[in-house]
């Protein structure tokens, strides 16, 4: 039998992906990534800079900051102090090399007590085997500085709440003391407005009365007199020696002489008498009034 060759067959499954990328692909894979940093051991990079400082003989702290620190500091001695320039960078050297005194001595405290890690009490212990002590010994503890802090804090805001409310408390003690200030005086406007209209309400009625009775006086007073006059009238000799009388506010005058009758003049004192009684009822009227 012939021995034939064997074709291999294609994949028609066009969506399946394909697995293996170019290698054009890869090589845009490969630029597009950036390079790693590399990482050192932990205490590497600070030894380096550590022997980087120690060969160098530059001023590490910043000029412009470290001026006005000393400006501000000495502004508090004197004022309208100016320093040189020199001055100014022989200051930065000398605190610089007092700095750097303390580190080593507050090191050398950390390798003896056996410690990688440098603490505050080094930089105390060296500032005390210097004679320098700029810190308590008994130093608080940042936990309990803490704790009394907010306390502080807790016991400045409980104080200020009371200052508000008695703030608050007085103010409106005083609103309310202005508000009933404002009601005594409209109330005692109102009384005295009240007072006013029963006064004259009281004196319009007492006038009204007071006119009722004179008028009803006046007629019958009237009447008296109409009568009188008729009985005059009659007589014919009164008729000659009539009594011509004008009666007025003051009271009643008599211009022309009396009759000589019995009967005219005791007519005439019976008109006086009721006058005279009109005009001092009046009188006391007025007085009880007043």
């Amino acid at each position: 039998m012939a021995r034939t060759k064997q074709t291999p067959k294609k994949n028609f499954n066009k969506n399946r992906p394909n697995r293996t990328p170019s290698r054009a692909a890869r090589k845009t894979a490969a630029t597009s990534e950036e390079p790693k940093k590399r990482r050192f051991r932990p205490g590497v990079v600070a030894s380096r800079e550590v022997k980087k400082y120690q060969k160098s003989t530059e001023l590490l702290i910043k000029k412009l900051p470290f001026q006005k620190l000393v400006r501000d500091i000495a502004q508090e001695y004197k004022t309208d102090l100016r320093f040189q320039h020199q001055a100014l960078l022989a200051l930065q050297e000398g605190s610089e090399c007092y700095l750097i005194g303390m580190f080593q001595d507050a090191e050398f405290c950390r390798i003896h007590a056996k410690r990688t890690l440098l603490m505050p009490k080094d930089m105390m212990l060296a500032a005390r085997i210097r004679g320098q002590i700029y810190w308590p010994i008994n130093r608080e503890n940042p936990e309990d500085k803490r704790k009394r802090e907010r306390e502080e804090e807790k016991n400045n805001n409980n104080i200020n709440n009371i200052n508000n409310n008695i703030n608050n408390n007085i103010n409106n003690n005083k609103r309310s003391n202005s508000n009933k200030e404002e009601i005594k005086t409209k109330n005692n406007n109102n009384i005295s407005n009240s007072k006013k209209e029963s006064s004259t309400e009281k004196n319009n009625n007492i006038n009204k009365i007071n006119k009722r009775s004179t008028s009803k006086e006046e007629e019958k007073n009237k009447k008296k007199m109409v009568n009188e006059r008729k009985s005059i009238n009659d007589d014919e000799n009164v008729k000659n020696h009539t009594a011509k009388s004008n009666i007025t506010d003051e009271g009643m005058e008599t211009r022309n002489r009396r009759p000589n009758y019995t009967n005219a003049s005791e007519i005439y004192k019976k008109q006086l008498f009721n006058f005279l009684k009109v005009e001092r009822e009046n009188k006391a009227k007025e007085e009880k009034r007043k």
